[in-house]
C-alpha cells in the first residue's frame, strides 16, 4: 500500500448487520432500496460471500479488521471460556448471561478488555496498520476498534456505577476518528439513541458530519446494527429493515451534488457481515438443550467459580456453542457420540 496522498479517494465501508442477498435483491427489484440499487448497478455485486465462523459480530469484525480468523485474533465469540484463567468472558449475549456473570463484568469485557486485552497483540488491525503509515482512519459504531491513538472515553453518570471505571471514564486505543454511542461522539451536541451504540439514523448522521466538515479520512468503517434483532423474530426475507437503512444511505449520498459525484469522490463498499436463520418465538421448537443431551456429566454453572468436579463448560453463542472439556480423563469421542444422536445439530467440529 503506497503512502497516503491527498488525491487518493477515501474508502467508505458500510457493514449492514445480517444483510443477505435474496432479501436485498427483492428490496432492490421492488424499488424499496434505491440507494443500494444505485451502488450495485455502478459497482460489482457479489452474492455468495462467506462469513467467518462463528457468525457473532465481534468475531466477524475482528476477522474483517485484522485479516485473520479467531485462532489468531483470539475473539472466538460473544461468549467464550478462558481455559487458563478459568473464567467466562461474555460481551453481552443476552439478559440471563449478563445477569449471572454480572453487569459490571460484562460491561468491562465489552468496553475495555475486548480491545485492550482479549484481541491478540500478535495481530494488527487495519487502523493500526494505516496509522503506522501516517494514514488516518475512522470507526463508527463498531465495538472492535483498536487503533494507535490514546483516547479517553466516558459513560453517562447514571451508568458509571455499573462499570469498573473510576468516574465512568477510561482510556483506550482507538482510530484517529472514533464514534461509539455516548462513549465517544463526533458531534459533541448529539444524543445517541442507545447508550452503547447508535441506530441507523445516528450512524448516518455521524458519517454525514464527516462529509459535511470535509473530514473524511482515508478509510471509514460504519456498522448499521438495526436489522439483527428484528430478523431473529421475523423472517430472513424481511425487507423492512433494508428499506430503513437504505433511506439513511440515501441521505449520505445526497450530501453530494449528485450520486455520481459521490462515486467520483469516494470508493464505496457495502457488505453484510453474516447470514441469518429464523428462530421464531417458539423456543421449544428451535432450542437445543445441551444440558439434557450431556446430563450424565457435571456441567459448570455460569456465574459461579469453576469447581474441581466440573467436567464440561458450555459457552452458547446463539446458533452455535463451544463445549470445553475440563476433565482430562473424559474422551471427546464419548461426548461427540451423544451429540450425534441429536438430529437438530448440524455440525460438530
Amino acid at each position: 500500500m503506497p503512502d497516503h496522498q491527498s488525491n487518493q479517494k477515501p474508502v467508505i465501508l458500510l457493514n449492514i448487520d445480517s444483510l443477505m442477498p435474496h432479501a436485498l435483491e427483492v428490496a432492490v427489484q421492488s424499488g424499496r432500496a434505491p440507494a443500494l440499487k444505485f451502488l450495485m448497478e455502478n459497482g460489482t455485486y457479489i452474492d455468495n460471500m462467506v462469513s467467518s465462523f462463528p457468525t457473532m459480530s465481534v468475531t466477524i469484525d475482528s476477522s474483517l479488521l485484522t485479516g485473520t480468523y479467531a485462532d489468531q485474533h483470539k475473539i472466538p465469540g460473544l461468549n467464550w471460556f478462558d481455559s487458563i484463567e478459568k473464567q467466562f468472558n461474555n460481551y453481552g449475549t443476552g439478559f440471563k448471561e449478563t445477569f449471572r456473570l454480572g453487569v459490571r463484568h460484562t460491561a468491562h469485557n465489552m468496553l475495555y478488555r475486548l480491545n485492550n486485552e482479549h484481541l491478540s497483540s500478535n495481530v494488527t488491525t487495519i487502523y493500526e496498520e494505516l496509522a503506522t503509515r501516517g494514514i488516518p482512519s475512522a470507526s463508527i459504531n463498531s465495538f472492535v476498534y483498536r487503533g494507535n491513538k490514546l483516547k479517553q472515553l466516558h459513560i453517562p453518570r447514571l451508568l458509571s456505577s455499573l462499570t469498573h471505571f473510576k468516574d465512568g471514564k477510561w482510556t483506550s486505543q482507538t482510530p484517529s476518528i472514533f464514534s461509539l454511542g455516548t462513549f465517544s461522539k463526533l458531534r459533541s451536541w448529539s444524543l445517541p439513541t442507545q447508550v452503547a451504540a447508535g441506530n441507523r439514523k445516528y450512524v448516518s448522521k455521524e458519517l454525514r458530519y464527516l462529509i459535511r466538515k470535509n473530514k473524511l479520512p482515508a478509510f471509514t468503517f460504519c456498522i448499521f446494527q438495526d436489522m439483527d434483532t428484528r430478523l431473529h423474530s421475523k423472517s430472513p426475507l424481511d425487507i423492512k429493515g433494508i428499506t430503513k437503512i437504505d433511506k439513511e444511505i440515501k441521505k449520505v449520498l445526497n450530501m453530494y451534488s449528485s450520486w455520481n459525484e459521490a462515486l467520483a469522490k469516494n470508493i464505496w463498499m457495502v457488505i453484510g457481515d453474516n447470514g441469518h436463520s429464523t428462530t421464531g418465538n417458539k423456543r421449544k421448537e428451535v432450542a437445543i438443550d445441551l444440558r439434557k443431551i450431556l446430563k450424565k456429566y457435571r456441567i459448570a454453572r455460569i456465574g459461579r467459580p469453576i469447581k474441581k468436579k466440573d467436567q464440561l463448560v458450555f459457552c452458547v453463542n446463539q446458533r452455535m456453542s463451544y463445549i470445553y472439556v475440563l476433565d482430562n480423563n473424559l474422551s471427546l469421542s464419548s461426548i461427540v457420540k451423544l451429540l450425534r444422536q441429536h438430529s437438530s445439530i448440524d455440525i460438530i467440529a
